[in-house]
């Protein structure tokens, strides 16, 4: 009888089943109810196919475009942060969410930091999609911070021109451009619609085919955008002394305009100041007759050889 009890005892205080067999957790992932990131990029293009590019505000489009990508950026500088590298970043991997969250997802082929075997047998594979792998993942199957940034930058020359960077009709040849650095011109889908000297210098440095050249973290490439929404100097084209001087007009038209109202104002009152001087004003007299005599003289020699 004491044994029954015992064992009762035993089942009713039985631990969970995810402690008896700790490798074998179920995982849940959230629903979430949106659209990618690629298909939002699409959508836009239908819209300005439709009814034209000049229908829309396609600058303030552009704004906002980038208020994404600056979202995608915290999650991927987040994961850096953690020594992780997503290695599959592009638009498809990325959704929006109804109240304009941003959600990176399919980290499948993600991995540790540093992670890279003495023996080439132990090196990671190629992993990734053409068109956004960074040149030295394709050739030497590295995969670091910089990386990831080459398939942000690649994802900013789409969301900017809403067409994708490099183009091809087989894997063979993408992977080939990618190598390379073999880009589309950095022209909008649009014609029409102009892109900034500054976002294109910023994302040629994202997407440069030298990894030293690249920008060396996700928060530099982050802060060179902030910089360019609010009109300021960006490191990836720094301004020359013309630029400066423009710049800071631009940025403080209320200032200036102040600045060239009190030039005026205090011009005109030193010329009043000098007219209303005694030598002034009978140097003044003089000028004036000897003005009117002139003008008399050239009247007069005019009706002369009229007659």
């Amino acid at each position: 009888l004491w044994l029954f009890v015992y064992v009762f005892f035993l089942m009713i205080r039985r631990p969970p089943r995810s402690t008896l067999f700790p490798y074998t957790t179920l995982f849940r992932s959230k629903q979430i109810n949106g659209k990618t990131f690629i298909d939002y990029l699409n959508d836009t293009v239908s819209h300005y196919r439709e009814k034209g590019t000049l229908f829309f505000d396609e600058q303030q489009a552009l704004v906002d475009r980038i208020g994404y990508f600056l979202k995608i950026c915290y999650a991927v500088d987040y994961a850096h942060s953690r020594k992780v590298i997503h290695r599959d970043l592009k638009p498809e991997n990325v959704m929006l969410g109804q109240f304009r969250e941003v959600y990176v997802m399919d980290w499948g082929l993600s991995i540790a930091y540093g992670f890279e075997g003495s023996d080439e047998r132990e090196r990671p594979k190629l992993s990734g999609t053409p068109g956004y792998l960074a040149p030295e993942s394709i050739e030497h199957r590295v995969y670091n911070f910089q990386t990831d940034i080459f398939s942000l930058g690649m994802m900013l020359f789409e969301l900017t021109t809403l067409k994708q960077g490099i183009i091809g009709d087989s894997t063979p040849e993408l992977l080939a451009k990618n190598r390379y650095g073999q880009v589309e011109p950095l022209v909008h889908y649009f014609p029409e619609q102009k892109i900034s000297a500054d976002l294109k210098a910023i994302i040629a440095k994202a997407i440069a085919v030298d990894p030293q050249v690249r920008y060396q973290s996700v928060a530099a490439l982050q802060q060179d955008l902030r910089s360019f929404l609010a009109g300021r100097e960006v490191t990836a084209r720094p301004d020359n002394l013309f630029r400066k001087f423009t710049r800071w007009i631009v940025n403080h038209r209320q200032l200036t305009a102040i600045i060239i109202l009190v030039i005026l104002l205090a011009s005109s009152a030193l010329s009043v100041i000098s007219l209303a001087l005694p030598g002034n004003f009978s140097r003044s007299e003089e000028h004036t007759s000897e003005l009117q005599s002139h003008s008399f003289i050239s009247y007069a020699v005019f009706c002369l050889k009229k007659t």
